[in-house]
């Protein structure tokens, strides 16, 4: 996952655990980010998670990695 993806404290984090029943992740952290830091996981295409709202997903219209498909 990517966390505050193009700020100063981005850092790109693997996932160790979920949990679907509590909608928690574990991973290992190695900056400090403040309330509200953006979380996106690494699919496509990408959402984005933002801290406090239920890990509600919201997806961002963006341009297909292969152009040639739809």
């Amino acid at each position: 996952m990517h966390i505050n993806l193009g700020q100063a404290d981005e850092e790109y984090v693997k996932v160790l655990a979920a949990d679907s029943d509590s909608q928690t992740f574990t991973a290992i952290f190695t900056k400090d980010h403040a309330a509200g830091a953006t979380v996106r996981p690494t699919i496509w295409p990408t959402p984005v998670l933002n801290e406090g709202n239920d890990l509600a997903f919201d997806i961002l219209t963006v341009a297909s990695p292969d152009p040639g498909s739809d």
